[in-house]
């Protein structure tokens, strides 16, 4: 047991010197989470709340009552990985601050369960009951507690699991073990779910229809999933989730299939900018089908989405459905050409040379194509890097780092864009 652990919390409770005490009082690290999750890794993060002036120990424990240290850092870096994890084995972590041997009081504690809670009062099985869905092939070993205060259900079978409650109510349950897929699929219990608390280090082979039609769903988790297994599916995993507003700053290098993943999440106000898109990715389609997820009256989420994929190296001729979402656009100039030549864009008495810049985006909006000023030539004439604009022809001038991130996924990678236009 480390030192000033207390038993059966697992909390370090030991003050040295008062001047010490006085110091953490206000400055012990906080806000604990994992912001990577892999089959033998954790990646934590936490608040260093001192001067600056402190390190950090990790502690772990397989039992939530002895902990050992299982790594530092030196004072200013906050990050910490572990490894040498087993996928589904539960473990605890804590970090505390530490200053000329003394140790601060403790973060809050994470351990890797997979956690969700429930209301057992909403629409589906009885009243009492709650049925877990697991998808029905596949290897599954795991360990349930149903959130009552009883021994823990072992479980190697695939398909659904039903459990009655001595009361109705709300009830957090907590899986470790062999787990790869739950499975609501728009059916069943779906309406009971009512938060995903923590995703724990389940490894996780699917997420396809995952909490597809979870209506009252929403996270409260400070994890990520494991999605790292091959050709990882994605499809429909939070589609018509429509309390779901929550962040999602997963790891999807490995997934190939993204298709409606927030289709009809319309309370859903984040972006997307964590996610990578890695080479075996397939199908975007409809991931924000049906959704806007601007704040209102701003371009912010969806802006920092574009920007964000279009500086990776994304797949090719992907189709990719924005919802309702807009850009900001950052007009310069906007008219009507009055004039014709191969690869310009000309309409007189325009005053090119002070408001337009090489790079900028020229929007068709007679035909709803694009290209990019490659030099302005006179006042009244650009070169551009398409033949798209003919004589009587509508266009609009953009120049926001958005409009250039859009246009590029649509002139280089070959994209086909559907969203809320510009803003």
């Amino acid at each position: 047991m480390a030192p000033g652990i207390g038993v059966g919390l697992g909390i370090p409770f030991q003050k040295n010197a008062f001047s010490f005490s006085s110091y953490w009082a206000t400055r012990k690290p906080s806000d604990l989470i994992v912001t990577g999750m892999r089959d033998t890794e954790i990646d934590f993060s936490w608040t260093d709340n001192s001067a600056g002036d402190c390190s950090f120990i990790v502690y772990k424990s397989t039992d939530g009552v002895t902990y050992a240290q299982d790594g530092t850092t030196v004072a200013g870096d906050t990050t910490y990985t572990a490894t040498g994890m087993t996928a589904g084995t539960l473990y605890y972590f804590y970090v505390v601050g530490v200053k000329n041997a003394n140790e601060s009081d403790p973060t809050d504690v994470y351990d890797t369960r997979f956690k969700i809670t429930v209301d057992t009062t909403k629409a589906g099985s009885a009243a009492d009951t709650f049925v877990l869905p697991a998808y029905t092939s596949g290897t599954y070993d795991y360990y349930v507690d149903w959130g009552e205060g009883l021994a823990e259900e072992h479980i190697t079978t695939p398909g659904n699991v039903s459990h009655t409650y001595a009361a109705s109510g709300k009830y957090q349950i907590k899986i470790r073990g062999t787990f790869p897929r739950i499975y609501f699929n728009y059916a069943g219990d779906k309406a009971k779910l009512m938060t995903i608390d923590n995703w724990g280090n389940i490894k996780w082979l699917s997420m396809y229809l995952a909490f597809y039609g979870c209506s009252a769903m929403n996270g409260a988790y400070n994890d990520v999933p494991n999605m790292t297994a091959a050709s990882f599916n994605c499809r429909d995993m939070f589609s018509t989730c429509t309390l779901f507003n929550y962040k999602v700053p997963f790891n999807t290098a490995t997934v190939i299939n993204m298709y409606g993943m927030f289709a009809a999440d319309t309370s859903f106000k984040q972006s997307l900018t964590t996610f990578t898109l890695g080479s075996g990715l397939t199908l975007l389609g409809g991931i924000l089908s049906g959704c806007d997820i601007n704040e209102p009256g701003t371009t912010t989420n969806y802006d920092a989405t574009l920007i964000s994929w279009a500086a990776q190296n994304p797949p090719n001729s992907l189709s990719f459905n924005g919802g309702n979402s807009k850009y900001g656009e950052g007009l310069v100039d906007s008219g009507t050409t009055d004039g014709v030549a191969a690869n310009k864009l000309i309409q007189s008495g325009q005053n090119f040379l002070t408001t337009v810049t090489v790079g900028d985006v020229v929007y068709n909006t007679t035909d709803g194509t694009y290209a990019l000023v490659t030099a302005i030539d006179s006042d009244t004439q650009l070169s551009i890097s398409a033949d798209i604009m003919a004589s009587g022809e509508v266009y609009r001038i953009q120049h926001s780092d958005a409009a250039k991130a859009r246009a590029k996924l649509i002139l280089t990678d070959l994209w086909t864009i559907t969203d809320g236009g510009y803003l």
